[in-house]
């Protein structure tokens, strides 16, 4: 895997979306291996997102409690050698209660340096886009795992907004694949 460890650091989506799909699980890092980290390294965590369209409009969430973070898209930590694939598909299970998910393809990959409260995580991520042809509900909640690790559950707010939104920013570069989603979806249209 081509991944960069500075912050913000992101692939071409023109160029990884017409790369293949890692076939390989995300590599261990020492959350998931057991393993110790060198003192004053930042933490490493492995982790996979989906964009979901339906139509034109793209599924979102904001931390209902933290609404500040901004807006994201479902998407969560790898479990030990799991399949980037299986990881997106499986954390968006869990936290959207939704499954069924149609034309699932790998977008790209990139690297995410975040920073927290006295905590620094390399965020090794992988995109992928997925669709389905209908929601029953365009608005609705749900409770996720906390982000921090501390098995307190996080409240989420779940809506959909156009993808075509000009203004549409999601948080931590999470829009980094956000331009190959909508060529993928003008092609649909």
């Amino acid at each position: 895997m081509n991944l960069s460890a500075k912050k913000g650091a992101k692939l071409d989506p023109a160029r990884s979306a017409n790369a293949a799909p890692s076939q390989t699980p995300l590599p261990k890092s020492p959350e998931t291996s057991g393993g110790s980290r060198p003192k004053g390294l930042p933490r490493e965590q492995n982790l996979a997102y989906v964009y979901l369209t339906c139509g034109s409009e793209l599924l979102v969430f904001r931390q209902t409690d933290f609404p500040d973070v901004g807006l994201q898209i479902p998407g969560g930590v790898a479990l030990e050698d799991e399949e980037p694939q299986a990881t997106a598909l499986r954390c968006f299970a869990e936290t959207t209660g939704l499954s069924g998910l149609q034309n699932v393809s790998w977008l790209g990959e990139a690297a995410y340096v975040f920073t927290r409260i006295r905590t620094k995580y390399t965020r090794h991520r992988q995109f992928f886009h997925a669709t389905l042809p209908e929601l029953r509900q365009k608005r609705w909640s749900a409770t996720g795992p906390s982000p921090d690790g501390s098995g307190r559950p996080i409240r989420l707010g779940y809506f959909v907004t156009p993808v075509f939104n000009g203004e549409l920013a999601l948080a931590d570069e999470l829009d980094a694949f956000l331009p190959a989603v909508r060529t993928a979806v003008r092609a649909a249209i």
